[in-house]
């Protein structure tokens, strides 16, 4: 009864925007150009009524005071009908208008839309039927008890593969459609992987989060291959969660982050063919945000060793694919930087750092000028080997060093020796600025001027 209902919410849906949809066109198909017509007709009128005296006359052929005479004499122009001037504002109305632009909700709605009245409105309804039907499928024979579970689980899981070869075998002809189908398919057998494991206890979570890897990667490879973005998305994004879902909270964090690892060297070695800003994101978000959150609940000083090695990583991990982004983009945007993943994987790696290091002696102060010397490095060796449009990469790695360098002067040493070192870099970026022209260095160089005397007053007036 259940999937009767949600399959006729679902035609209802359909229907509804496949009428809206006609709607919109009849509106649209408003013979707006016969208006236009009776318009230019009417202009071309009052242009034969209204004759404007010639300038251009020789000189020679009329005195200047009867051609002064009869420029200034008033002509009397005949007032334009009333029907005219009400099509006329009526037509030029319609053009002036120009709508809002539409905020984050409305643009989601529309691409809701979109999404439900153009394309192969059936395909996509469909696929979003199966995926209800599996789903109580599988609870409507976990409540009956109707096959073994080894049964129900095989025939889901051919089922998805069935799908899943069926699109890889129509993408020739029809790319969409196969493109939906090999979607659904990967999704089918996400959801048989966390039903066997997590519903049915049938498969141990080690295997599965196996499984989940080679589901990863068979997505991502069939995302490059097809050029289809949203089915690299629909991978990474169920790799991620799959570990979320199935977790029992007595799991180890090493083969959490080591599939986590493995997850994210899918995603460089995307980056490495394909320059697809959104799936670089999203696996930056994945990583760092459940991190935080399991260093925020279970994270304890014994588990440095085990920590620190996969927070290096993830941090190498995500500056080689800044560099990959900004390489592999079109000749019009070669160099262009990913802001948010640049600057923001420092300061996150740098936050967690601090939360792992707070027990050790210098610890944070080495970590920094740890950091400042592998950004400078970096970009001393971009600037040597790849100098054609990666100027702007370059420059904001070079900043990242010079400040991470700053800041591990005031963590390792006193007031005294932090003023006298920012004093002697504060001068040496304002000369640098003023010989290469960069106002950014000679601010940065005044603040560094400004820092070291509020170090110096400070260091000076502690005892």
């Amino acid at each position: 009864m259940q999937i009767f209902l949600w399959v006729l919410l679902l035609i209802v849906l359909a229907e509804v925007m496949s009428l809206r949809k006609r709607i919109k066109k009849l509106e649209e198909s408003n013979p707006k150009g016969q208006e236009t017509e009776k318009l230019r007709t009417r202009k071309g009128e009052i242009r034969e009524e209204v004759r404007v005296p010639s300038f251009t006359q020789d000189l020679k052929e009329e005195p200047i005071a009867t051609r002064i005479a009869a420029v200034s004499e008033k002509k009397e122009v005949k007032e334009p009908p009333g029907e005219f001037v009400a099509e006329y504002r009526k037509v030029a109305d319609a053009r002036d208008f120009f709508p809002a632009p539409p905020g984050p909700i409305d643009k989601f709605l529309e691409q809701l839309k979109a999404f439900f009245t153009t394309g192969n409105i059936v395909l996509k309804v469909g696929i979003i039927i199966l995926f209800f039907g599996v789903a109580f499928l599988l609870k409507y024979a976990a409540q009956r008890n109707l096959f073994p579970i080894e049964f129900r689980l095989a025939g889901v899981a051919v089922f998805g593969l069935s799908l899943l070869i069926a699109g890889w075998r129509l993408r020739a002809r029809v790319l969409l459609y196969g493109l939906t189908l090999q979607g659904g398919g990967v999704g089918i057998l996400y959801l048989t992987v966390f039903a066997a494991s997590k519903l049915y206890h049938f498969l141990p979570p080690t295997l599965s989060l196996v499984i989940m890897v080679g589901l990863v990667g068979l997505s991502g490879a069939l995302a490059v291959m097809q050029d289809a973005k949203a089915l690299a998305i629909f991978g990474i994004t169920g790799g991620f969660l799959a570990p979320v879902l199935m977790s029992t909270g007595s799991g180890s964090h090493v083969m959490l982050f080591s599939y986590y690892a493995l997850l994210n060297a899918g995603i460089l070695g995307i980056a490495w063919f394909k320059a697809w800003r959104v799936l670089n994101l999203l696996g930056f978000v994945f990583t760092f945000v459940i991190a935080s959150f399991w260093g925020s609940n279970y994270y304890q000083p014994d588990y440095f060793s085990t920590t620190e090695p996969f927070l290096v990583l993830f941090f190498v991990f995500y500056v080689a694919i800044s560099v990959l982004f900004a390489h592999r983009q079109p000749p019009k945007l070669k160099g262009f930087i990913d802001g948010p993943l640049v600057f923001g994987v420092s300061l996150v790696s740098f936050a967690l750092q601090a939360c792992l290091v707070k027990d050790f002696e210098y610890g944070l102060a080495i970590s920094a000028c740890a950091a400042g010397l592998f950004y400078i490095l970096l970009a001393t060796i971009l600037w040597r080997r790849l100098t054609e449009g990666m100027r702007m990469l370059t420059e904001a790695f070079l900043a990242i060093g010079v400040v991470f360098g700053s800041l591990a002067i005031p963590l390792a040493l006193d007031g005294h020796w932090t003023a006298t070192a920012w004093a002697l870099e504060g001068g040496a970026m304002v000369w640098v600025g003023v010989r290469q022209k960069r106002l950014g260095a000679r601010v940065f160089g005044v603040l560094l001027q400004f820092g070291s005397g509020i170090s110096f007053l400070i260091a000076a007036c502690t005892p």
